[in-house]
């Protein structure tokens, strides 16, 4: 039998959100079709059973269910989300009214897959770089953004030297071995080529590719600077100026190199070397704290020597002089020059040093007495000798 109410229904005093306020039965039903409890949650069933759909305010300004809520058309924040039509993996794509379904955008699924990008055998530690053309593997180098202070190109492998700077990049021109100027500041090699008087990549450390190294080059082989911005496999000797460039790793006309500059030294880039303006003739001397130019004369270093027969011209003391003719050597010594040995000559017997012969007589030999060859009478009466004109007689005593 239908109920019907005329005023409004007001329920109080219960004893929770959760209690009872109006149960809906249907003649000869066990459960009620719906069930509003007095936090305002309510609840249906089939009447066979306990109610399975709600819908109750979990939070403010927030309606919540705990099951499967379906309408025909669907607006969030005024904007319809139709899915009429969806099939398996579309997506949900705004058509500029509403939501509708929508095949999934095709793509690459690896970095590989993408049109700009070639990897090709990646290791550990390698990084995309873009090479002009597409992005590729590589093992990161260092690499400077310079400009270009020359008139012309600098091309791909051009060995280059810090000349300056303009426009917030550091400038840079062709290294050359030829002096300190163009060699000491040697920085690297043009990774690509940079015009004129425009900014471009230069490679300080590690690899640089696009070089042609097929002619004369080997893998492994040790680069030096050379002239105008070239690298040579020769080594520079003075007074060109020594700077190591780096190695050749692939030697073809894709050649690659890795870069490691090193700049060779002067003598005076030494730490414990002083010499801003040596003089011809000077000699490298220690003073206590630094090896400094001094002249000979003033102490520097080893003395002067002079060979001639007669004695050199305003000497200092130390100074040497071998007097040729009679091979007898001298120093400077206060004012005069004083004998310091001489090489011997032999003239005599008596220049030997064994033997003692300076007043030999007529018919004496030469007789060991032990330490010393001395002049002796020879056994049984000794040499003797006549000369009776052109004929000399000898006779051995009996």
């Amino acid at each position: 039998m239908a109920q019907k109410f005329t005023v409004p229904i007001t329920v109080k005093q219960l004893a929770s959100a959760g209690s009872d306020a109006v149960t809906v039965y249907v003649d000869q039903d066990t459960f009620s079709r719906l069930k509003v409890e007095a936090g305002g949650r309510l609840t249906w069933g089939s009447g066979a059973s306990a109610g399975d759909v709600n819908l109750y305010r979990a939070s403010a300004d927030v309606l919540q269910t705990d099951d499967t809520f379906k309408t025909p058309i669907l607006f969030v924040d005024n904007i319809e989300i139709d899915p009429t039509g969806a099939t398996t993996d579309q997506v949900l794509k705004f058509d500029g009214t509403k939501f509708i379904a929508s095949t999934s955008p095709s793509g690459a699924t690896s970095l590989d897959g993408l049109t700009d990008v070639v990897i090709t055998t990646p290791e550990e530690f390698q990084t995309l770089e873009y090479n002009g053309t597409n992005w590729v593997n590589a093992y990161s180098s260092v690499v400077s953004y310079v400009r270009n202070a020359e008139a012309t190109t600098l091309t791909t492998g051009t060995v280059v030297y810090l000349f300056g700077a303009t426009g917030d990049h550091a400038t840079v021109k062709r290294a050359d071995k030829a002096s300190d100027t163009t060699s000491s500041k040697t920085v690297g090699l043009v990774g690509a080529n940079i015009t004129a008087s425009n900014n471009g990549p230069v490679v300080t450390r590690g690899y640089v590719d696009g070089i042609d190294l097929s002619v004369g080059y080997s893998p492994g082989d040790v680069l030096w600077l050379g002239s105008n911005g070239a690298f040579t496999k020769t080594k520079a000797v003075a007074p060109d100026h020594l700077v190591f460039v780096g190695v050749v790793v692939r030697a073809t006309n894709n050649g690659i190199v890795y870069v490691a500059t090193q700049n060779g030294y002067e003598l005076d880039e030494l730490h414990n070397v002083s010499i801003p303006s040596p003089n011809v003739g000077d000699v490298l001397t220690y003073n206590g704290s630094l090896w400094t130019a001094a002249s000979v004369a003033s102490g520097g270093g080893g003395a002067s020597v002079t060979i001639s027969d007669t004695p050199p011209a305003s000497p200092t003391a130390g100074n040497l002089w071998f007097e040729s003719d009679t091979t007898k050597t001298y120093i400077y010594y206060g004012s005069a020059w004083v004998e310091v040995g001489s090489i011997p000559t032999i003239h005599n017997l008596n220049d030997i040093g064994d033997v003692q012969a300076p007043t030999p007589t007529t018919g004496q030999v030469l007789q060991w007495n032990g330490t010393y060859w001395v002049p002796a009478v020879a056994a049984g009466g000794g040499l003797n000798t006549t000369t009776d004109g052109a004929l000399m007689t000898m006779a051995i005593g009996a």
